[in-house]
């Protein structure tokens, strides 16, 4: 794709090497986002106001989706993280897609990765080339042009709405606009309402056709490229002229929910307590559920993110099959970038961490280095980051770099061989339970083997296929005896069986019977049984076996 407008207005960074981060882990930090994107708020509010009709219809509309999205906390601390982690894209490189390296591994966000995870269509541009209405919206229920109308106000003016005895169509718009101005466009509070998007929306179908995906990655392409740029030198010198300062505050812009569900999507394995992930249909977006923000800290993220990887690092996000298929991937396929070869031929190493930077700024992962913190106070984290951090400008001195590098693969090295020795001895942990698991196995074998010969043994001496009251040679005399607990009633000759469904249902029956010991088990044999009787689901056949109860061939052995 070509160079875009927007990239002109997006450096890449202060170090223009690809690959390089923006901010080398040595000046990394803690710090508390603050996501313009009202998400939840938004999606509880419309479903809150709006008639059941009303509902259905912003159901069946380009938004309809997001109203999954009714508990979706922002966790600033993971976001933080993986801003933290953002590397340069290189002079001359196309500026539509934004890369981060987390642990090793390179993963990317562009226009591709956005439309899977929001589902928005992100084709061309279209305008509004003749407006049908001026302002009607406007003047009808927000008190025409004159009247000022931040976000924060419009909030409480679209919750004291009468949407009962609204026009359905007008409640629709008035919905989908507040869903786009404030969740899509991510801005302050005390911003004005876009007033000329308030009016588009009067045409309806004109508004459906906007490319909403194109226009919230620009957004938010636009917010992380630059979000970030200078708060680490502003952090080092807050940190030494006040030792107080502990946590940089910044905000965020855009629709940020999509930047975290894409974050969840790229990294699989993502801890429990942090995400749960969700079967829903519809974008990626909906299938997450994040968890409280308040229950995350920057320790604990910084260090798995650095260390404890469990999962699949995804570099791209693919779409499957039943994407492939919607129009809003149909709209991007064309516009989603190839790979840069400095991609293919990254050194991760270029990007190592420092073994006394930033670990220390959090060594505690219970630390109370959290966002839900007063904004007044900076509390928390234990404040040595600024006094063990390496110059920056020193890291890109040739000698400085070198031994970085070489104490980076000595830590790499050590930790190799620490991996190798624990998997060596879980592998001989592995074959001394094959070894015994073996020997289990053959003892078995042996004690079947033994029970077969001396079953095969008791048949044999009571005469194979012997008829009622013909048993040969066997020691055993006939038995006019039903087996016990088979039923109260005993005659001479017949017996009772009690069948398994019905304890209260007996059926009579002749049945002759052997007694004798195998392998130390008293055992009855029956020669006879009536087809179709049963126990507990199983036909009775003769040569039936009772005791433990045990089974001979056709059948098998059951203890």
């Amino acid at each position: 794709m070509g160079k875009s407008k927007l990239a002109l207005h997006n450096p890449p960074g202060p170090i223009n090497e690809p690959g390089m981060m923006k901010i080398l882990y040595v000046d990394h930090f803690p710090g508390r986002i603050t996501s313009m994107c009202k998400l939840d708020v938004v999606v509880n509010a419309i479903q809150e106001k709006l008639t059941r009709q009303q509902l259905q219809l912003f159901k069946n509309n380009i938004f309809g989706r997001f109203l999954q999205c009714q508990s979706y906390p922002f966790s600033g601390v993971i976001v933080h993280n993986i801003l933290l982690r953002q590397v340069s894209h290189g002079d001359g490189n196309d500026k539509d897609e934004l890369w981060f390296q987390v642990g090793d591994h390179l993963i990317r966000l562009s226009i591709g990765e956005w439309c899977l995870v929001t589902g928005l269509c992100c084709g061309e541009k279209v305008f509004l080339t003749k407006h049908k209405t001026k302002h009607r919206l406007l003047n009808k229920y927000f008190g025409g042009m004159n009247c000022d109308i931040n976000l924060g106000q419009f909030e409480e003016i679209f919750m004291n709405l009468h949407f009962k005895t609204m026009n359905d169509t007008d409640a629709l718009k008035i919905a989908m606009f507040y869903f786009a101005d404030r969740v899509l466009h991510g801005r302050k509070d005390h911003c004005q309402i876009n007033f000329n998007l308030l009016n588009e929306v009067d045409d309806i179908n004109h508004f459906r056709s906007i490319p909403w995906g194109r226009l919230s990655w620009e957004t938010i392409y636009k917010s992380i490229d630059n979000v970030l740029n200078g708060k680490a030198k502003k952090f080092k010198k807050a940190s030494a002229e006040n030792p107080l300062h502990r946590i940089e505050k910044y905000n965020f812009y855009g629709f940020t929910s999509a930047v975290h569900a894409w974050i969840f999507e790229a990294i699989e394995g993502l801890p429990l307590e942090w995400v749960e992930k969700i079967r829903r249909n519809g974008p990626r977006i909906v299938r997450w559920k994040p968890v409280a923000f308040s229950d995350i800290n920057f320790g604990e993220v910084y260090s798995y993110l650095n260390e404890r990887l469990d999962g699949t690092i995804l570099q791209t996000l693919k779409p499957d099959a039943k994407e492939r298929a919607t129009n809003y991937w149909k709209s991007v396929d064309d516009y989603v970038p190839y790979l840069p070869s400095w991609v293919r031929n990254h050194q991760p190493s270029i990007n190592a961490p420092s073994s006394i930077g930033p670990n220390k700024v959090d060594p505690n992962p219970t630390s109370e280095i959290r966002l839900e913190q007063s904004p007044v106070e900076d509390v928390g984290a234990a404040d040595d980051h600024y006094e063990s951090a390496h110059d920056s400008d020193d890291r890109n001195e040739p000698k400085a770099r070198t031994k970085f590098r070489n104490d980076y693969f000595v830590g790499r090295l050590d930790k190799i061989e620490t991996s190798i020795h624990e998997l060596r001895s879980e592998l001989q942990t592995g074959h001394s339970s094959i070894n015994e698991l073996r020997s289990e196995i053959m003892a078995e074998r042996r004690e079947a083997q033994q029970y077969r010969a001396a079953v095969m043994g008791f048949m044999a001496s009571f005469g194979a296929g012997a008829s009622k009251g013909a048993y040969g040679d066997s020691p055993f005399g006939p038995s006019h005896m039903a087996p016990d607990g088979y039923g109260p009633n005993v005659d001479a000759g017949y017996g009772t069986h009690t069948d398994a469904g019905n304890d209260d249902e007996h059926t009579s029956m002749s049945l002759y019977s052997v007694y004798g010991d195998i392998s130390d088990d008293s055992v009855q044999i029956f020669t006879e049984a009536p087809p179709g009787v049963s126990k507990l689901g199983c036909p009775y056949r003769p040569s039936y076996i009772f005791g433990s109860p045990y089974f001979i061939p056709p059948f098998k052995r059951v203890r």
